[in-house]
């Protein structure tokens, strides 16, 4: 059964970005993300990132979707709600489908107001795959 799963999987293909403090999130994404054949680069950002270090990085390596850590410091707004702006401010001219990762949405209504296409919300979900499949099929 495995083996069947696994072949009939898509695969997409594109560069996929994740920006997040976590590693344990940084390695599930990686491995789900590797299983639909995607490539993908990591910021791992801590509490002294800035919005304007995440933003160059995605300029810089030029992704078709984005995984964004809603927070990654202790600040009220959540530091990956800033970084989302700073991200909409230098790339107005393509739009880039940013989906923030929480386990919590904290800032969930002001993240789409500043121009979040959606969450990624892995907990409590039964089947990893199928769920990372759907967004990947939405963006892909």
């Amino acid at each position: 059964m495995e083996l069947e799963t696994r072949l009939q999987r898509p695969r997409f293909q594109g560069k996929v970005a994740i920006v997040h403090p976590d590693q344990t999130v940084v390695i599930g994404l990686k491995n789900l993300l590797g299983s639909f054949g995607l490539e993908f680069k990591v910021l791992q950002v801590t509490h002294e990132s800035t919005p304007q270090e995440v933003a160059l990085f995605v300029s810089d390596y030029g992704p078709r979707l984005l995984f964004l850590a809603e927070n990654y410091t202790p600040k009220p707004l959540g530091q990956g709600v800033e970084a989302l702006i700073e991200i909409r401010k230098t790339r107005s001219k393509d739009r880039l489908p940013i989906l923030i990762v929480s386990g919590g949405p904290s800032h969930r209504e002001r993240a789409m107001q500043e121009g979040a296409d959606g969450y990624y919300e892995p907990l409590g979900k039964r089947n990893h795959l199928d769920y990372m499949g759907s967004i990947l099929r939405e963006y892909f």
